[in-house]
C-alpha cells in the first residue's frame, strides 16, 4: 500500500515545473508517473523510497529532457515489493 508521494526541491530557482506526480499499485509493484511542463538544465530524477523506518534510499534514476518548454511524461516501476507501506519522492538533478 502506498502512503504518499512528495517532491523535494531545495534549489533557489525552479529548474523543473512539475505538473503531476502520482503512484498506482499493481499487485506487488508501485508505478510512479509524473509530468513536467518545463525543464531547464535537467539531467534527470533520482527516485527515492522510504519504508516505515523513515530512511530514504535511492532506488533508480530517470533521465530528464535537459531544456524543454513542452510537456514531458515520465514513468518508473518499483517491482517485487513486499507487503507494507512505502513513501516515494523525486529528487531533481541539474547538469
Amino acid at each position: 500500500m502506498l502512503e504518499n508521494v512528495e517532491l523535494v526541491n531545495n534549489c533557489a530557482y525552479e529548474p523543473v515545473e512539475l505538473s503531476s506526480f502520482t503512484a498506482d499499485v499493481n499487485k506487488n509493484s508501485a508505478v510512479l508517473n509524473w509530468s513536467t511542463s518545463s525543464e531547464r538544465n535537467n539531467s534527470g530524477f533520482d527516485i527515492e523510497r522510504s519504508e516505515i523506518n523513515g530512511q530514504w534510499s535511492k532506488i533508480g534514476f530517470v533521465h530528464g529532457n535537459v531544456n524543454s518548454s513542452s510537456m514531458n511524461y515520465y514513468l518508473f516501476a518499483d517491482r517485487n515489493l513486499n507487503s507494507g507501506k512505502y513513501k516515494y519522492r523525486l529528487k531533481q538533478i541539474d547538469y
